[in-house]
């Protein structure tokens, strides 16, 4: 045990020094099916910008950069179409081989980075997951048989399960360095993340000092300090925020015998197509006891603004016009929209699925009560 201790300790030194030699970063890459003369673009993902353009020659390409840590960087031509035609790639201080087909880049191969060796097994995981969920919802849509449809919904509760179990192994064993860190961070607001907030606590516990001070660890840990998601049947989280003319309101103040909490945002195409239908249906309903109350995951104040003026809305709309951060998307767990949640005048849950199941009928049904 002692003598694998000691190589242990070697292996890492060695494998330090290894990651420590380099102070730059060096592409060499080879793609097939790629004109001469072509002019890549490797853009900076956590800023968005354009960080260099590279020349190929002959299918051939190098380039050299200094980086101050791993950075996550996207790779493609001029105008990509497709998701096969742009490659996301995480890049470090060694020399990093880039190998594959340009009509196909995505898939190219990736060898030299070790931080990019972290992001694959995250992909594994996620691609792994995504493709069983959606054999599974492509299953449900084939049939109507009651008993074939709890079959699968019990299968969706076991793979979410293990999908999260998988989850938690690989940011427990990376949460250490700053491709594991990036991915937690994201996913606070990812739409289809199976995490609850106690997991988030969980995995907090462990982040590096230098993590938990920096801007994303205050966000992680703004958000493990706000309460459980409410369920069906329980009091609903209140938060206030400010109104287009600026003034501050909030959830409990503006109860109605039923309130339709709307989840939605100015770039949200579903979202506004309900609009007209919702604007019909609290006139009918309004009169009788329905507030509605719109929650926009705006994060320009113009854009939400001119949504609420173009799609007529009467109904009270409140932002703090943090994006997906929005306070109410967090105390919600909201990750995509439209999402409707329903609160009776007591502030309970009455439903929270009102985008899948029929808003009108559920009214109707309400109302005649």
């Amino acid at each position: 045990m002692k003598r694998f201790t000691i190589l242990l300790g070697l292996l890492i030194t060695l494998f330090a020094f290894a990651q420590n030699k380099h102070n730059s970063c060096t592409l060499i890459g080879h793609l097939d099916n790629i004109k001469d003369g072509t002019v890549l673009n490797l853009i900076d993902l956590e800023s968005g910008n354009l960080y260099q353009k590279i020349l190929v020659k002959d299918g051939e390409f190098k380039s050299t950069f200094t980086l101050t840590g791993p950075r996550l960087f996207g790779l493609w031509g001029d105008n990509p179409k497709y998701k096969k035609d742009r490659l996301f790639c995480w890049l470090e201080n060694s020399e990093i081989s880039i190998r594959g087909n340009y009509d196909y880049i995505f898939n190219a191969k990736i060898k030299g980075s070790f931080s990019n060796e972290i992001y694959t097994q995250y992909t594994t995981i996620e691609k792994d997951y995504e493709h069983k969920l959606a054999f599974l919802d492509q299953t449900k849509n084939m049939t109507s048989n009651n008993s074939v449809l709890d079959s699968l919904l019990n299968a969706t509760h076991e793979l979410e399960n293990q999908h999260k179990i998988n989850l938690i192994k690989f940011y427990s064993n990376q949460i250490q360095n700053e491709i594991g860190f990036h991915f937690l961070v994201e996913e606070i607001v990812k739409f289809n993340s199976t995490l609850c907030r106690s997991d988030f606590r969980n995995l907090y516990k462990d982040l590096p000092e230098k993590f938990k001070y920096s801007k994303e660890g205050k966000s992680l840990q703004d958000y493990i300090s706000l309460p459980e998601i409410p369920k069906i049947g329980e009091k609903f989280n209140d938060f206030s925020q400010f109104t287009p003319d600026k003034k501050t309101e909030s959830i409990s103040n503006n109860l109605g015998k039923y309130t339709l909490l709307e989840f939605w945002s100015s770039s949200c195409g579903p979202c506004r197509r309900e609009h007209p239908k919702m604007r019909n249906l609290y006139k009918l309903y309004h009169d009788k006891g329905l507030n509605i109350i719109g929650i926009s995951g705006d994060s320009n104040n113009t854009d939400w603004l001119n949504a609420i003026k173009t799609d007529s809305i009467p109904w009270l709309n409140i932002s703090d016009l943090q994006g997906f951060q929005n306070k109410g998307f967090l105390l919600y767990g909201i990750k995509n929209i439209p999402q409707l949640i329903l609160l009776d005048q007591n502030g309970l849950i009455v439903e929270n699925e009102l985008v899948r199941k029929s808003l009108e009928n559920e009214l109707k049904i309400i109302f005649k009560r």
